[in-house]
């Protein structure tokens, strides 16, 4: 098992650290077919993720953003790429937010793209081909109050 860790600062405040991390959430989902789950807390929210292959979180704050990742055995041996690709996507979503990259698109790598459909096609026992994912079974879901907003809301604040 491979650990990743990725800090970013920011002088955004809660609010808008929670959009920012909410579009990273529905990234995950849309590109790495990823259970997201938003828990929202007073000072701070959490963004659990997990798939087969990987789980983590992000802590989202106020004035900064930490995220945990445990790969699993295939994914483990690309941590390096992984690790740099997480980093650049939130350096992307931190630098539209501030304006500073308004043109500024986030794309992920076909490398890490490939890599996704490779642990898929690794769990489904098909080589070669990635499997389908249904959109519509993901959803950032934001646990508030112990209630879930319906897939591809944003939390009620």
């Amino acid at each position: 098992m491979a650990d990743i860790h990725v800090h970013r600062t920011h002088a955004f405040g809660l609010t808008r650290a929670r959009a920012i991390a909410l579009s990273w959430a529905e990234e995950l989902e849309e590109r790495y077919a990823m259970d997201c789950t938003i828990h929202e807390g007073d000072d701070s929210d959490t963004v659990t993720f997990v798939r087969e292959g990987v789980n983590g979180s992000l802590e989202v704050r106020g004035d900064s953003f930490e995220l945990q990742a445990r790969l699993g055995f295939l994914l483990s041996a690309f941590r390096k790429q992984i690790e740099h690709e997480v980093g650049r996507v939130l350096d992307a979503l931190l630098a539209k937010e501030a304006g500073t990259g308004a043109k500024t698109k986030v794309k992920t790598t076909s490398k890490l793209e490939a890599l996704a459909g490779l642990e898929r096609s690794a769990k489904d026992g098909k080589a070669g081909k990635s499997a389908k994912v249904d959109p519509g079974e993901s959803g950032a879901k934001a646990i508030k109050s112990g209630k879930s907003a319906p897939a591809g809301k944003a939390p009620k604040r």
